[in-house]
C-alpha cells in the first residue's frame, strides 16, 4: 500500500489546539463587550481564558512536532519497514488496545479529579476568606464544567481510538524516529520519550516496544505503555533489522 495515501491523523490534534486558542481570546473579549465588573467577573473569566490559552498552545505545540515527525515516516523517510496486515488482523489488535485503553484513562481521570477538587478547594477558600464570595459561584461552575468536558472526553476518547483503528490503513510502518500503527504516532527522541525496550517474540510472532515518556516536570518520572507489532509470515529477519537499528 502506498503510505502517501495514508491521512496525517495528527492534524485533529493541530486543529484542537487551535481551536482552544481562538476560545481564549474569545474569553479575553467578554469582560469588554458585556461591561463586565473586572473585579466580580472580569478577572476570574480572563484568568480562566489565559488557562485555556495556554493548554491551546501547548496541544498545538505538541502536536506540530508530531505532525512533522508523521508527515515525514509516510513520506518515507528514514523508514526501516513497511508491513500491510488483513483487516481481520487489525481488527483483532484494535479490540486489545481497546480494552488497555480503558483501564489506563479510569487511573488518569481519578488523578484529574484529585486535583481538581484539591485546586478548586483551594480557591474557593481563598475567594471566600477575601469576601470575593459573590464571584466564586460562577468560577465554580466554570472549573466543573472544565472538569466534566474533561473527563467526558477521556471516557470516549478509548471509543473513539478503538473506531478510528478499525478504519485506520491496515499497516505498520517503522522508521528511526517513529512508529505508524492502528492509525496512531508513537514517537521518541531523548528527552520526553524514548524506547526503553525493544524485542521479539519468535514464538508468538511479535516484536514488541515497551515506550516511556515523561508524565511531570521537576523531579522527572516516566510512565510506560507497550505496543506489540504482529510480524508477517517470512518476516523475522526484517524485524530483527528493526531490533539491531533501535534496540
Amino acid at each position: 500500500m502506498n503510505s502517501s495515501k495514508i491521512k496525517n491523523s495528527e492534524s485533529n490534534g493541530l486543529i484542537t489546539g487551535i481551536i482552544l486558542i481562538l476560545m481564549s481570546f474569545f474569553l479575553w473579549v467578554i469582560p469588554l463587550l458585556f461591561s463586565l465588573d473586572m473585579m466580580q467577573w472580569g478577572y476570574g473569566i480572563i484568568c480562566i481564558g489565559l488557562f485555556i490559552f495556554i493548554m491551546g498552545g501547548v496541544t498545538f505545540l505538541m502536536y506540530l512536532s508530531r505532525y512533522l515527525i508523521l508527515r515525514s515516516i509516510l513520506r518515507g523517510e528514514n523508514v526501516i519497514v513497511h508491513w500491510v496486515y488483513s483487516k481481520d488482523k487489525m481488527l483483532e489488535q484494535a479490540k486489545v488496545e481497546l480494552e488497555k485503553a480503558k483501564s489506563e484513562n479510569k487511573l488518569k481521570l481519578g488523578a484529574v479529579w484529585f486535583f481538581f477538587i484539591l485546586f478548586t478547594g483551594i480557591f474557593l477558600f481563598i475567594g471566600f476568606t477575601s469576601g470575593e464570595g459573590d464571584s466564586m459561584g460562577m468560577f465554580f461552575g466554570i472549573m466543573l464544567f472544565v472538569a466534566l468536558i474533561i473527563s467526558a472526553v477521556a471516557l470516549i476518547m478509548p471509543g473513539i481510538m478503538y473506531r478510528n483503528s478499525t478504519k485506520a490503513s491496515p499497516d505498520a510502518i517503522i522508521a528511526t524516529n517513529g512508529l505508524y500503527y492502528l492509525g496512531q504516532l508513537h514517537s521518541w527522541n531523548k528527552t520526553l520519550s524514548l524506547i526503553d525496550k525493544l524485542e521479539i517474540d519468535e514464538a508468538k510472532k511479535e516484536l514488541e516496544f515497551t515506550f516511556k515518556y515523561i508524565t511531570k516536570l521537576g523531579w522527572f518520572k516516566y510512565e510506560s505503555y507497550s505496543i506489540k507489532i504482529p510480524i508477517p509470515e517470512g518476516q523475522i529477519e526484517k524485524a530483527k533489522e528493526v531490533l539491531n537499528k533501535l534496540g
